[in-house]
């Protein structure tokens, strides 16, 4: 049997701001006046919207051995779907998220921002840390960028391979809609797919993205499934709402 771990790096912060929001509604304002604790509290979110988070889920043994992704010479299929909901803050969306395939569930340092939590200045572009991820990226942070809503395949790097424009079929990640994605891998024939599905008032939009890709020449053995995300300098409430992965034979 496959147990899956979730370990999350901003479980904590999540914990302590709600602790925080009650503590606050008790404090004696004559003690400290309310503009102060404003900006006090602002200064506070401002420093934690720069922590990027992760939430990895590697294979454990249970009763029988792990099954890796990778297998021999080629690669196992498979499926991963979830339902994401960005919701941005009053000033507008911060950096978007990432569903990561990574030998390395560590943090990487100085990831925030434009990073996504996926690599830093550092790593972007090297083999250190190997990563292949399907970024959704909602906010324009450097040249190469097609937008702030988009979605890319990256490869050991920010820097997408492929990245298409969402709102061509009238998809916004940043709208606070749930957006449907599924992701899936053929083994056999190094079949990468990425789908997506909004509904509006409007109607249902889909995209199709498919790019040829050699997991088993990218990752080695043992993969970890990863979450990462970064609101930058802003606010913006990232959801995974439900989440399934599923592994097949070919």
């Amino acid at each position: 049997m496959n147990v899956f771990r979730l370990e999350s790096r901003v479980t904590a912060v999540v914990d302590y701001l709600a602790r925080l929001k009650v503590a606050t509604s008790r404090i004696d304002t004559t003690l400290w006046p309310g503009e102060t604790l404003q900006n006090d509290l602002e200064s506070l979110m401002a420093r934690l919207n720069t922590v990027p988070g992760r939430v990895s889920i590697d294979q454990e043994e249970w009763s029988s051995p792990g099954r890796p992704i990778r297998r021999g010479p080629q690669s196992t299929s498979f499926r991963t779907d979830f339902l994401l909901n960005i919701l941005p803050g009053q000033n507008g969306a911060g950096e978007g998220m990432a569903f990561v395939l990574t030998n390395n569930p560590s943090l990487p340092s100085n990831s925030s921002g434009q990073w996504l939590g996926i690599c830093n200045d550092t790593t972007d572009g090297t083999k250190t840390d190997p990563v292949v991820a399907v970024e959704f990226d909602t906010r324009k942070s450097y040249e190469d960028d097609l937008d702030g809503n988009h979605v890319g395949i990256d490869i050991n790097s920010i820097k997408s391979i492929r990245q298409y424009p969402l709102s061509n079929v009238f998809i916004v990640l940043s709208s606070g809609s749930d957006v449907w994605v599924s992701i899936r891998y053929h083994g056999t024939s190094k079949l990468f797919q990425v789908f997506l599905v909004q509904h509006s008032i409007r109607g249902r939009y889909v995209y199709q993205g498919d790019i040829y890709i050699d997991l088993s020449q990218l990752l080695q053995d043992k993969i970890y499934l990863v979450f990462a995300g970064s609101t930058g300098n802003f606010t913006q409430l990232n959801q995974i709402k439900s989440w399934n992965f599923t592994m097949i034979d070919e």
